[in-house]
């Protein structure tokens, strides 16, 4: 679900400070004073520093999140979703459907898990299949008995 910003403010803050021009910063300068040159005379000098500014932005991010989850259940070949009744405030996630098949084979029950609704609906109540069982009691082969 896409997240949702809402802006709230952006100022200028200092990022840093160099002793070298840059463009863009702001020149800083002390007070000018008097170097002795030692032959009378006097430079007079100013230090300067230069401040980099950037743009910071604040802002709120409203992110949807998980409330209640429904499920439903059934043993036939009519799968749905649920009937949901939401607030004017909420919405529907995304749904997650699983689907499992049970086969009887010589006394015992196996699993397979049909990766989606199409594949489910083959598996017709009371039809025959051909299932290869692996060391894990997994189903890894399923083909209809014609």
């Amino acid at each position: 679900m896409p997240n949702t910003q809402r802006y709230i403010r952006c100022n200028e803050e200092l990022r840093e400070t160099t002793d070298t021009a840059v463009p863009g910063a702001v020149e800083i300068c002390g007070t000018p004073y008097t170097i002795d040159e030692g032959s009378g005379y006097g430079e007079v000098v100013q230090d300067c520093i230069y401040e980099v500014y950037d743009e910071f932005c604040s802002y709120t991010i409203m992110d949807w999140s998980v409330i209640d989850t429904f499920t439903v259940t059934g043993s036939d070949l009519d799968p749905y979703w649920p009937e949901l009744a939401l607030e004017a405030d909420q919405q529907t996630g995304e749904g997650e459907a699983e689907y499992v098949v049970f086969f009887d084979a010589g006394g015992e029950s196996h699993r397979y898990y049909p990766d989606d609704e199409v594949e489910f609906t083959r598996f017709i109540p009371g039809s025959t299949w051909i299932i290869e069982v692996n060391q894990l009691g997994g189903v890894s082969v399923l083909e209809p008995d014609r």
